[in-house]
């Protein structure tokens, strides 16, 4: 059995919002504007902007205001946890 990596040498990893999935979704159900989008998440269109375009890292209300709109998605399908380029 290998033994687990240094806690110092593993790479950092972060959660990425999959908005390519997320944008299919919501374009298929007829929103079709950041405005609409964020109405449906009961979010603010900025929040929701940054968040599309990466500025910010998903937060825990984000996370949960995305799962709660959409109960048939799964947290996998809508965000995955990436690693960090040194």
């Amino acid at each position: 059995m290998q033994s687990a990596e240094p806690v110092a040498t593993r790479r950092p990893h972060r959660l990425r919002f999959r908005v390519e999935t997320f944008e299919l979704i919501m374009d298929k159900a007829g929103y079709l504007t950041d405005a609409s989008k964020a109405d449906f998440l009961g979010i603010h269109q900025s929040q929701y902007t940054r968040a599309k375009n990466g500025a910010t890292r998903p937060t825990d209300i984000f996370i949960s205001q995305v799962l709660k709109a959409l109960p048939r998605e799964t947290f996998e399908r809508l965000f995955e946890v990436v690693e960090v380029p040194r």
